[in-house]
Parts: C-alpha cells; structure tokens; sequence
C-alpha cells in the first residue's frame, strides 16, 4: 500500500502524541534526493481497532507545517524484492517501482499534487511507525520482537539506498544516517553493511504496550 501526504498540521493531542517511531533518517545539508530504496520485512501483527503499524519507506520535503510526504509500505517477503520509490528527470513526476527480481511499475505520483516535493526530498526515513489512541497499549512493531533477539525474530529493512540529486541510484552513506527511537518499547539494531546479498540493513521492532511507562 502506497499514501501521500500535503500538511502536517495535526492537534498533538489526539495524533502526535501517540505516534511512535524507530528510523533511520538521511538529511544532510543542501542535499536533495530524488528517492530512495528498500527491501522490507513484514510480519501479520495483530492490531486493535483504531490502531496502525507500519514498516515504510517515507520521503519528506517542506517546513513542518507545510510538508509534503509519500510513504510506501510493502509486505516483501524475500530480501530480493526490493521496494524503489523514484522521481523521473523529465517531468518530475514520483514513481514507484518493485524488484522480484524483474523490475515492475506500479504507478506514480504526479508532481502536480505537491508544492515541495516537485522539487525533491529533503529527508528519507527508513524504519517502522504505530499509532494508538491515548486509553491503549501501543501495538507491536516489526515483527513484534526487539533487533536483539537477532534476524530470524526481528523485522529487518535491507539494501538501503537513495537517488541522488543527478538521479543515480546509490547505496546509502551510514556517516550521514542518524537513529532514532521515541520510546523504548522499540529498538534499532545491527546497523551497517551486512553482506552482499542484504547490503546495507538494520533489524528493528518490539513488542509496545505501556510505552509512556
């Protein structure tokens, strides 16, 4: 499933607040990207009512309260199918594509829909994101597992890349990613390159529950 977005502009109190995350960001300076690249695990959570979780590749430009977004999450079973979300040279427009291991289009975002992003990312988070209403328990995210119970129980994101501002694919820079995690009922882990076959990945996840406490 696919989602874009065009303001961030949402009462604390019954969104951000119970919005959590574990991610990777890429931001640097002056620094533009024209999408971004991922394979992704996921497992069958279950959820209550009014509750979400997420294992997404998200693209970010503009202030705070004008943002523009598209989020992209995939159930990928094998580490080869890799999720691409990129924006073309000629019309800049945003596409997005899977691996498995031939290359399929699955549709696009016209620019035209977006005041920032027309111009490019500023920011590309990798990672997973729940929400809760205030009176429950976070959900489980990931697989439901922290990274330390290792890659057969956690979720995992692998081949991480971005497109550059010239629109070449490359592997992601781990000198300019920063982690963060809202709450400890979930982690990140085993961040760096793993071998040829996941290139550069990390494990991420947990079980939620009385994240506040």
């Amino acid at each position: 499933m696919n989602t874009t977005s065009s303001s961030s502009k949402v009462h604390p109190e019954i969104f951000r607040e119970n919005k959590l995350v574990a991610h990777l960001l890429t931001s640097t300076p002056n620094t533009i990207y024209r999408g971004a690249r991922a394979a992704i695990s996921l497992c069958n959570l279950s959820l209550q009512a009014h509750q979400y979780s997420l294992s997404q590749i998200w693209l970010e430009s503009g202030l705070e309260d004008e943002t523009n977004a598209i989020h992209e999450w995939m159930d990928i079973k094998k580490p080869d199918a890799t999720i691409l979300i990129a924006q073309d040279k000629l019309m800049g427009n945003w596409w997005l594509y899977t691996t498995n291991p031939d290359v399929l289009v699955i549709g696009y975002w016209p620019n035209e829909i977006f005041t920032h992003l027309k111009e490019g990312a500023l920011r590309v988070y990798f990672g997973g994101e729940t929400y809760t209403p205030l009176d429950m328990d976070s959900p489980q995210m990931g697989s439901g597992r922290y990274p330390k119970q290792g890659l057969d129980n956690s979720a995992f994101m692998s081949v991480l890349g971005i497109v550059d501002s010239d629109y070449n694919e490359n592997d992601i820079n781990l000198d300019v990613m920063r982690a963060y995690v809202s709450r400890d009922c979930y982690d990140l882990g085993h961040i760096g390159y793993w071998n040829v076959h996941f290139g550069h990945a990390f494990l991420f996840g947990g079980p939620g529950g009385k994240c506040d406490e």
